[in-house]
Order: C-alpha cells, then structure tokens, then sequence
C-alpha cells in the first residue's frame, strides 16, 4: 500500500492580504485569490492555501517545513524583513534548518530547512 501523498495545506490567518503578501515577499510565493476569498498557490503536487479565520476556527496548523537552497540566503532576506528566527541553524538527516518565530509567520510554525547536497557536493 502506498503511503498517502499532502496535496493541500490550508492555513488560517485573521488578514489574508497581508499575509500572501508577506510569502509573496518572503519566500516568492505568489497567491491568486479565489470566489472565496482565499488565497491559493499552485506548488509541484500541492495547493496551498490561506483561508480567512473566524474567531471561533480552534484548528490551526501545525507547521511547514519549506525547503531552501540556499539556506543562509533565506535566513538573511527574512532578516532583513523583520523577520525573527526562533532558533539557530540546528543540523538533522544531513540538513540544517532554522524555525521562524511564530510572530513572524501568521502565527504557524515555518522550519526552512537546506536542501540536500547533490552527488559530490
């Protein structure tokens, strides 16, 4: 039996144009708002998704881990940003990976993590 593949992620925010803005800027995921007032964004194999949130939504996400290729590079745009880093580049299965402080993220945990080296690297 296969294992089942993520083909969406909906993640909640209380301002839904602030926060495709702050991916597009971030991370240059761009958002097409759709009849709902949601924001979705095509990836190879997955949507994402931002979904308006009501004051009685209690189901958050949990995390995404993104991964970069250039790790320090997306540490230091973000940086730049404004954005805080909830802890130094830690090392796990051959990758590095920092987390962003949830304050800076909409209020989900975001790891980027590096990606790994190729053949000979």
């Amino acid at each position: 039996m296969k294992a089942p593949r993520l083909v969406q992620v909906d993640i909640t925010t209380l301002d839904v144009a602030a926060a495709a803005s702050a991916w597009k800027r971030s991370l240059g995921l761009a958002f097409t708002p759709d009849a709902n007032g949601a924001g979705v964004m095509a990836l190879p194999g997955i949507e994402l998704r931002l979904k308006a949130a009501v004051s009685s939504d209690t189901d958050r996400l949990a995390g995404l881990v993104f991964e970069v290729e250039d790790l320090e590079a997306a540490i230091s745009r973000l940086a730049g940003m404004g954005a805080a880093i909830a802890a130094e580049a830690l090392a796990t299965a051959g990758a590095l990976y920092i987390d962003l402080d949830p304050g800076s993220a909409f209020g989900a945990r975001i790891r980027l993590r590096s990606a790994p080296a190729g053949p000979g690297a």
